[in-house]
């Protein structure tokens, strides 16, 4: 059994049951050395050498105070695991709120859990996420999500108590022909006209019909910013459902306006000066990714009419292909009917939920609303 003694805010491991033994390995010695404690400021440029090595990724200072010090609900949340004054391990924990039943509840999204390679293979994993875990309970978290890919739930995922809610499905449109880094042929080329051509038809005529379905009261404009009638729509559309992330306005101008790596944009629907529908959507090389679908009532045409002007506007910018990732009741299947869908095998809602509540609702898929923009794929 494994206890923590939480003193000067640093959690302190025992173990009985691991290190009582007389003769110890090497590995069993060093996990004797382990502390686990809160991240520090100080810890951040460690963490940080960290994460780009295990994920070839080059996140920087300004990247980290976005998503973790500018956080509206959680700032510097997280565990690191020291050895020494060198960090081999951290689980990053992202503030953000649930909204249940129309009130917002706090909650830990896991977002970069890594072990240094040379401690991997150990029980360091487990050790590690059983602090993040208590560290997120003593800071007023009710659950405990994540997003993990297929080889993360298979390996490490089943030892925690993270249990899988819900694979999201993926909804994809391509805008211009498939093709590769050898060079085009004549009929390649010849190929990806025709796709065009006929993509640019199809457009012009669904977006003519979807017109008038919703009528011409209806305004579609195109925007960089949330408006400041936002906060009016989300009171309409928390108010419906049952389970989903908290998009207040504060939250959607943290999440898409202070990101700096990307900025949305989006496309908004008002009539008689009132917002009724809201598609957000962020650029990833030559993927367009929509990461938010939000209306005042569930009208499907009105959602095609937005996602549509998405497609027309992505069309000649060099994008060969849009994206959503979401499940819900079966609105976005419906808004979505034209794109190829299949599962996002890649995309599973995980958690460990303390809240009575919560655990309940989450027990019944069908009452989750997700999005793209919940997840990590467009972060």
């Amino acid at each position: 059994m494994i206890e923590f003694d939480i003193s000067a805010s640093k959690f302190l491991l025992k173990s009985e049951s691991q290190f009582s033994e007389p003769d110890r390995s090497a590995s069993q010695q060093t996990l004797l050395e382990l502390v686990h404690r809160p991240i520090e400021d100080t810890d951040v440029e460690q963490v940080l050498a960290l994460q780009n090595r295990a994920f070839g990724t080059k996140r920087t200072q300004e990247d980290w105070r976005w998503k973790c010090v500018d956080n509206p609900h959680l700032q510097n949340a997280g565990v690191v695991g020291v050895i020494g004054d060198r960090i081999v391990s951290s689980y990053t924990i992202v503030g953000l709120k649930l909204n249940v039943l129309g009130s917002p509840i706090l909650v830990g999204q896991s977002t970069d859990t890594v072990i240094d390679a040379d401690f991997r293979g150990q029980g360091y994993f487990q050790i590690l996420f059983d602090y993040a875990m208590r560290y997120g309970q003593r800071l007023g978290s009710q659950a405990a999500l994540g997003f993990p890919n297929h080889r993360a739930l298979r390996t490490n995922l089943h030892q925690a108590q993270l249990n899988p809610i819900v694979v999201l499905k993926a909804f994809s449109q391509r805008l211009c022909f498939p093709h590769n880094s050898i060079s085009q042929s004549l009929k390649t080329a010849l190929l990806g006209f025709v796709f065009k051509a006929w993509i640019q038809s199809r457009l012009a005529v669904r977006l003519y019909l979807l017109r008038i379905a919703v009528g011409s009261m209806v305004k579609i404009e195109k925007s960089w910013s949330i408006p400041e009638s936002f906060e009016d729509l989300w009171n309409t559309v928390r108010k419906r459902e049952i389970v989903s992330f908290w998009k207040d306005t504060e939250y959607m101008k943290w999440r898409y306006e202070k990101n700096p790596n990307r900025k949305a944009e989006y496309f908004l629907a008002t009539k008689d000066g009132i917002l009724c529908g809201l598609a957000a959507f962020v650029r990833r090389g030559d993927v367009i990714y929509i990461t938010e679908l939000m209306l005042r009532n569930l009208d499907v045409d009105l959602g095609k009419l937005l996602v549509y002007s998405i497609l027309q506007d992505s069309l000649n910018s060099g994008v060969e292909v849009v994206k959503f990732y979401g499940h819900d009741k079966g609105f976005f299947e419906l808004v979505f009917s034209d794109f190829m869908r299949q599962p996002a095998e890649d995309i599973v809602f995980i958690a460990n939920i303390y809240d009575d509540l919560l655990r309940e609702l989450c027990k019944q898929p069908l009452n989750l609303c997700i999005t793209t923009g919940d997840t990590d794929a467009s972060w």
